[in-house]
């Protein structure tokens, strides 16, 4: 039985801060985001500030990028694009 009078050592709702917004196109300077898949792998490499893959059009992308636009190489490597 268990013994509702101890606290639980979790608290009973957990939420990272600062994680990129996924969500779709609404104008400014992110390319249009309308698939989910690429969106949130697009997020978590920015929340994990991988320096490899940026955005030529924001303020993510370093001088040693290797890719230029996360979220269209995602879609390509992905094979979400022959699906949409």
């Amino acid at each position: 039985m268990i013994n509702s009078t101890v606290p639980s050592a979790t608290p009973s709702r957990l939420v990272l801060e600062d994680v990129p917004r996924i969500h779709f196109y609404d104008g400014g300077t992110r390319c249009p985001e309308d698939i989910c898949f690429p969106s949130v792998l697009r997020a978590w490499l920015e929340y994990m500030d991988d320096k490899d893959y940026g955005c030529k059009h924001c303020i993510t992308r370093t001088l040693n990028c290797k890719v230029s636009c996360r979220y269209s190489f995602i879609i390509g490597i992905s094979v979400v694009a022959s699906f949409s």
